[in-house]
């Protein structure tokens, strides 16, 4: 009798700490929604992420689950189509949300938690620069014109958000920020941010995962991970590029022999995508004819490795911080502003900047002329 009673006992106070950690998220649609699905995700850059989907009745959905903390999640809806998506902080409690599938982001609605109406404010300003900004066309004078409009409203945007994560640095909004531009920000900035979050963030992942990224990159600091992947064997060696350029290393470690280089991350799809075409020019016009040289950036260690021994990229790969990739941009001017980028250098170490890309038709006659 005793033992049933302690078993109702813990049941119930079971069940009592779960409904407290309990949110439910009701939606509903603007318009007619065209997809039978809707997808929430928490949002945190990896493939296993944890993720919920609803099938979306008559215009309604609902979301349920349990949460300790809060965490950033996204709720996702054709991603295919509108390549945006709406950021809810989630904690205990009832949410509402009004979905716009034309606008994901700055035409939907989120009522419930205050870190969501915190977050409006942000949203409004990001809104208010939308309106100002006016779509590129094709003449030239107004190309340049809205640029640099772009440019300045990109620049306030991305200051607001610094003094807020300065002025906020318990608040899991501080963290989702730092998603603009932390990757691109000096060593000593990105230490400068994270070091002022404090312990009631600490369990965010996305918390985690900019302390590793800020880590991995001190630790790249004075050494570059390099390694050559051959058909049947890798090796690590030594290399040194504080002595002269980046392309300058490359060319005395490859003399008298044609490189084709990619610049890429592993967290670039097009990146990846492009790598069975890479194993293919490397088959079809010989290993031993052209130098395959991958340089990774903003790239976790091991994650790198693991990807380049995976896929068997046979060639030259380097990982390289921050730092050097400074260093290698201001070489090469603008010609690094999206990823993957990739040059090509022949056996006298002139620098082609923008060959065409692996998958163009004229890629594989221009590097036959090569060898």
């Amino acid at each position: 009798m005793k033992t049933s009673i302690l078993s109702i006992f813990i049941f119930a106070v079971l069940a009592t700490c779960q409904s407290k950690n309990t949110y439910t998220i009701h939606g509903c649609f603007k318009d007619e929604p065209a997809e039978e699905w809707i997808y929430l995700e928490k949002f945190d850059f990896e493939e296993d992420h944890q993720h919920d989907s609803a099938l979306i009745k008559k215009g309604r959905f609902e979301f349920t689950g349990t949460i300790q903390l809060p965490e950033v999640f996204e709720i996702r809806y054709n991603p295919r189509a509108n390549g945006t998506n709406l950021p809810i902080f989630l904690e205990p409690g009832k949410f509402e949300v009004i979905i716009d599938p034309d606008d994901l982001e700055l035409g939907s609605f989120i009522k419930g938690g205050t870190l969501n109406e915190e977050y409006k404010k942000i949203l409004m300003l990001k809104s208010k620069n939308k309106e100002k900004f006016t779509p590129f066309d094709d003449d030239p004078e107004n190309y340049l014109t809205n640029y640099a409009l772009a440019a300045k409203l990109n620049q306030e945007f991305n200051d607001y958000c610094s003094t807020y994560i300065q002025s906020n640095p318990g608040s899991p909004i501080s963290i989702y920020l730092l998603k603009n531009n932390f990757s691109m920000l000096p060593l000593e900035e990105q230490g400068n941010l994270i070091t002022q979050y404090t312990s009631e963030v600490h369990h965010m992942d996305l918390y985690k995962k900019y302390k590793t990224e800020y880590d991995n990159q001190v630790n790249l600091v004075n050494r570059t991970p390099a390694y050559i992947i051959s058909k049947n064997s890798i090796r690590s060696f030594e290399i040194d590029f504080s002595k002269s350029t980046i392309l300058q290393t490359l060319i005395d470690q490859n003399p008298g022999k044609p490189m084709f280089i990619d610049i890429w991350g592993t967290w670039c799809g097009p990146c990846i995508a492009s790598f069975p075409r890479m194993k293919e020019l490397g088959e079809t016009l010989g290993y031993e004819n052209i130098q395959f040289v991958y340089l990774c950036a903003r790239s976790i260690e091991d994650k790198w490795k693991d990807m380049i021994v995976d896929e068997n990229l046979i060639g030259q790969h380097y990982l390289l911080g921050n730092k050097q990739l400074e260093r290698l941009t201001g070489q090469l001017g603008k010609s690094i502003l999206s990823y993957p980028t990739y040059l090509i250098i022949n056996k006298e170490g002139k620098v082609c900047l923008k060959p065409p890309r692996p998958q163009s038709e004229k890629i594989e006659d221009l590097l036959l002329s090569l060898i």
